[in-house]
């Protein structure tokens, strides 16, 4: 239910707050007056597009404010978005538009954007303008409504329906791409298998690298080494022009073993002396040792040279490491293992688009029947209500028709609406034949069948915030009535709201809204009250006469209270069960 209103700076209207109430509330004033501003703003609030121009002449932005009552589809939003609610259970939406264009969209209090305020505003708030009818000339939409009047069962059958047809459109593409690039497949596991084997046969070793260039190293300097050694060997041990290293410190330990026996402090060197001796005369083992296990072949240092140029290579193409080319190799191996086992996903995708369209054949004509088995009571009903509305001759049918475009099944056409689109028919005067409803009727016509639907829709629509702009457009006289007494039946579940010229929907009216120019200041304003009584009155004599309120007039209007009150009243004892 819409609260309240607060439009500030839109178009002429400078500012307005309005509180509302649930039931039947109706707008109205003279051509002009600007009736249809106030649903314009609630489209502006809805998400609609909209230019700078909307905003008031000589402000820098507009803004829309409203107050609902919440329902469960607006909390279960509220939550997935994480957006507080209000603990009396209250719904503040407002959206502002500044003259540089930018928008801000606010729900109790928190910025969101205008698509999520659309997508939220959706389950509050329905408007059907006066060129909304147009909507029914479109077959997408007749089968929407038609639908919905198949209830819960059918809608959770169309959505059955559409999973399925998903699900096999989307393993058709994954077929069809697997087949369109099965010349690239084949080439990348080519590919992929050559890379393997080529870095498999290297035989990688992690480290390997770093040992290859130090025993090249060592090879390229085998002379310098060599050399080196027998030098060292020389001067420590083998020293044929003069005392070594070795015996020099045998000489030396010899005068210290003899003064530690004068003196035992001196005990303590000759045993460091004695260690060093026999750590020397090792050191010179180890030395001759190494000397002699230095075997110089002629191809090894060739050898080293192969494996690094071979190591380069790979990591040219494949890392630059040893450790990357180990790395790229297995998920090298993991791709080609997923290439090679395409084959078997093909046969699993073959047998699942089997098993699909075999179930989507079946749901689909079960969605049929369920289609067809409220055909007839829906036509009976549809004609009811135009009759009503002042259409007695009026005959209504619905054709089925093979979707345009879709998939093909074993000669079956569907799309992921099932098996058929519809069309409604009608023949408006007897003789004529049936013709698709956008060949054969007029304005008027098309607003009553919109009322028609909305008035059956009413019994499985949930949108708790109806507004009608002028939808009574080339209608009149007793059809004006009943138009009334339609209006007033669905406001019984819902909240509407009816902008209107006549004045006999307006006398069905809970609440009465009068909106009127005015020249403030040189300047263009709206105001908008709540009539009641005295004033309702003149309002409906102003309607019935025009400019001139006469005393007949007046009369005229009270008795169009008192006949919608009576019908009301009626209407009431008889849904209670009792007696006019």
């Amino acid at each position: 239910m819409l609260l309240a209103l607060r439009v500030k700076d839109f178009a002429i209207i400078d500012e307005i707050t309005l509180d509302f109430h649930d039931g039947f509330n109706v707008i109205t004033g003279e051509t002009g007056a600007g009736k249809s501003l106030l649903v314009d703003a609630v489209a502006f609030l809805l998400g609609e597009r909209a230019s700078t121009d909307i905003i008031r002449s000589g402000s820098n932005r507009t803004l829309v404010e409203a107050m609902f009552t919440m329902n469960e589809e607006v909390e279960r939003l509220l939550d997935e978005w994480d957006i507080p609610k209000e603990k009396d259970g209250t719904l503040l939406v407002s959206r502002e538009l500044n003259k540089n264009g930018r928008s801000k969209c606010r729900v109790n209090g928190e910025l969101v954007t205008v698509g999520m305020l659309e997508r939220l505003l959706s389950n509050v708030v329905e408007i059907h303008g006066q060129h909304e009818h147009q909507k029914i000339l479109h077959r997408d939409f007749q089968l929407e409504v038609f639908d919905r009047l198949g209830g819960d069962e059918l809608l959770n059958q169309r959505n059955k329906v559409k999973e399925l047809f998903s699900r096999l459109k989307n393993l058709y593409a994954e077929r069809d791409e697997i087949y369109g690039k099965e010349k690239e497949r084949q080439q990348r596991i080519d590919l992929l298998s050559f890379q393997i084997e080529e870095i498999e046969k290297a035989n990688l070793k992690i480290g390997e690298e770093e040992e290859l260039l130090e025993e090249r190293q060592r090879l390229q300097n085998y002379e310098k080494i060599r050399m080196g050694i027998e030098e060292a060997i020389k001067f420590l041990y083998e020293n044929p022009e003069g005392f070594s290293a070795f015996e020099q410190l045998g000489e030396g330990l010899d005068i210290i073993k003899t003064l530690s026996s004068l003196d035992e402090n001196i005990s303590n060197i000759a045993n460091l002396l004695e260690n060093a001796k026999i750590y020397l005369g090792e050191a010179v083992d180890n030395l001759i040792k190494y000397k002699d296990s230095m075997n110089l072949d002629p191809s090894a240092i060739e050898e080293i040279e192969e494996r690094l140029y071979r190591i380069s290579q790979l990591k040219r193409k494949y890392g630059k490491t040893i450790e990357e080319i180990l790395e790229y190799k297995e998920k090298a191996k993991e791709e080609l293992d997923m290439l090679s086992n395409m084959e078997a996903r093909l046969e699993n995708i073959e047998a699942e688009i089997n098993s699909i369209e075999e179930k989507l054949l079946y749901e689909s004509e079960k969605l049929s029947e369920m289609r067809k088995n409220i055909v007839q009571d829906f036509v009976k009903r549809v004609e009811s209500e135009l009759s009503e509305l002042g259409m007695e001759h009026a005959k209504f049918s619905v054709e089925f028709i093979e979707p345009s475009s879709g998939l093909n099944i074993n000669g079956v056409k569907l799309s992921e609406k099932g098996r058929e689109v519809i069309e409604f028919m009608l023949s408006s005067n007897p003789g004529e034949l049936f013709k698709p409803l956008r060949h054969v009727a007029s304005g008027g016509e098309l607003s009553r069948v919109m009322l028609a639907l909305k008035t059956i829709l009413n019994e499985v629509d949930n949108t708790p915030v109806l507004i009608f702009d002028e939808i009574d457009t080339g209608i009149g006289g007793e059809t004006a009535y009943l138009l009334a007494q339609k209006l007033w039946n669905i406001s019984k579940r819902r909240q509407v709201f009816c902008v209107t010229h006549l004045p006999q929907i307006a006398a069905w009216a809970d609440y009465h809204f009068h909106v009127e120019k005015k020249i403030v200041n040189d300047q263009t304003r709206i105001r908008v009250s709540m009539l009641e009584d005295k004033s309702r009155i003149l309002e409906l004599s102003r309607m019935l006469g025009g400019s001139i309120v006469s005393d007949v007039s007046q009369q005229h209007a009270k008795e169009l209270l008192v006949k919608a009150s009576q019908l009301k009243g009626k209407e009431s004892l008889e849904n209670m069960g009792g007696e006019s």
